[in-house]
């Protein structure tokens, strides 16, 4: 079963030591309830950094477990504060 790649913009409450290398390496630990071990993302970039409290990232993973890429980042000791699915497989989302 194949999982289409799901990019998405998502603001983060900003901590400049967050660990997200270890989110593109090894995924997330997540609880066993919520899925247990993510794979690792396809892509993660920051893009900006808003104001001194926030920073925007990009992020595409290709399995869609519910609330992953919150969960993921939250694993890591982020908060998210704004999630906006950007597109999924091929298809842009934009203008929707």
């Amino acid at each position: 079963h194949h999982e289409l790649p799901e990019a998405s913009s998502t603001m983060l409450s900003n901590n400049e030591h967050y660990p997200l290398q270890t989110l593109l390496e090894n995924g997330a630990t997540l609880s066993p309830k919520h899925g247990g071990q993510t794979k690792p993302v396809d892509d993660l970039t920051i893009l900006s950094h808003p104001t001194a409290s926030t920073t925007l990232v990009s992020i595409t993973i290709s399995e869609g477990k519910n609330r992953q890429i919150r969960r993921m980042f939250h694993s890591i000791g982020s908060g998210v504060m704004k999630l906006h699915r950007v597109s999924v497989g091929k298809l842009s989302l934009s203008g929707l």
